[in-house]
C-alpha cells in the first residue's frame, strides 16, 4: 500500500494528517509557519489525495498501519478531525513512535452518547452516509458547509477547503464511505487515558461537528492535557484564524517536545 508524503523543512519530524474528505493541501500557510521550525510531513490519508484507497477499510487499524509504514519512527503527530483519530489511535497502538500529540478540533468519539454530549447526532451522520451514496459530490460540498457554519469568515474559509479539493485528486468513494465508517463507529475513550505522552487539543468556539464542550471532556479523560479554544473558530480554525492557530500551533508544537524530553 503507498500513501503520499510531502516533505518541507527540516528538524524534528511534524507528521500532519488532515481530515474526512480533504487533502494534505488543505493545511495551507501553516505549513510555511511550522517548516521554518520543524520537518513539515503531509500524508494524504488512504484513498484521499494522491494516496491509493487499499488501506481504505472500516479497520481503524488498517489507516494506522499505512500511516506508520510512512512516517519516521519517532515524530510529533499532528492531526484534525478524522486525522486526529487516527493519530490517537497510532499513539494507542505504538506509544514509541508519537513523541507528542496535538489535535486539532478532533475528539476520540464523533458521536453523541448518553455519556458523551460533545458529539454529532448519529442518526444525522447516517442520513448524511445514504446522501453521500446517493450523491457523492453533493454530500461533499455540504460536509464542507458543515465545517465552517457558525464561524466567522464562512465564505472565504469554504472556498479555502474547496480549493483544496480541486487541486488535487478528489477522494475516493470507498475512502469517503470508510472514512465515514469510522466517524460512526470509532470511539478510543475508554483507552484514551494510557496516553503518557504530552498532549494538546485546540478546538474552535463554534465548532458545530466538534463542540468545544469536548475540551470538558478531554480534561477528564487526560487531566495533563492541554487544551485551547479559538474563539469564534469553526472546524477549521487553521483557515478561519490563521494567524491565531498558527502562533497557538507553533508554540504548542514546542511546548509539547519539551515535555517530551523532561
Amino acid at each position: 500500500m503507498t500513501l503520499a508524503v510531502k516533505s518541507y523543512g527540516s528538524g524534528t519530524p511534524l507528521v500532519m494528517l488532515h481530515g474526512w474528505g480533504m487533502n494534505s493541501g488543505v493545511w495551507g500557510s501553516a505549513v510555511d509557519t511550522l517548516s521554518q521550525h520543524f520537518e513539515v510531513l503531509l500524508v494524504d490519508l488512504p484513498g484521499h489525495g494522491d494516496s491509493s484507497s487499499e488501506a481504505a477499510t472500516n479497520q481503524l487499524d488498517d489507516w494506522v498501519d499505512a500511516v506508520l509504514e510512512v512516517v519516521p519512527q519517532e515524530a510529533v503527530w499532528l492531526g484534525w478531525s478524522l486525522g486526529g483519530m487516527v493519530a490517537q489511535r497510532a499513539a494507542l497502538k505504538s506509544p514509541g513512535r508519537v513523541k507528542a500529540l496535538m489535535m486539532v478540533t478532533s475528539t476520540p468519539c464523533f458521536i453523541r452518547q448518553h455519556d458523551w454530549p460533545a458529539g454529532l447526532d448519529k442518526q444525522g451522520l447516517e442520513k448524511f452516509g445514504e446522501q453521500l451514496m446517493g450523491n457523492t459530490q453533493k454530500a461533499l460540498l455540504r460536509f464542507l458547509g458543515l465545517q465552517v457554519r457558525g464561524a466567522s469568515d464562512e465564505r472565504s474559509t469554504l472556498k479555502r477547503l474547496r480549493e483544496s479539493i480541486i487541486k488535487s485528486n478528489p477522494p475516493s468513494r470507498e475512502a469517503l464511505e470508510s472514512g465515514l465508517y469510522l466517524l460512526q463507529h470509532a470511539d478510543l475513550r475508554d483507552t484514551l487515558g494510557e496516553l503518557a505522552m504530552p498532549t494538546c487539543w485546540l478546538f474552535g468556539e463554534k465548532d458545530t461537528l466538534v463542540p468545544a464542550l469536548t475540551s470538558i471532556y478531554i480534561e477528564k479523560l487526560l487531566p495533563r492535557a492541554t487544551r485551547i479554544t479559538i474563539p469564534s473558530g469553526g472546524h477549521a480554525p487553521f483557515l478561519s484564524h490563521p494567524v491565531v492557530s498558527e502562533t497557538a500551533l507553533e508554540q504548542l508544537v514546542a511546548e509539547t517536545l519539551q515535555g517530551a524530553v523532561t
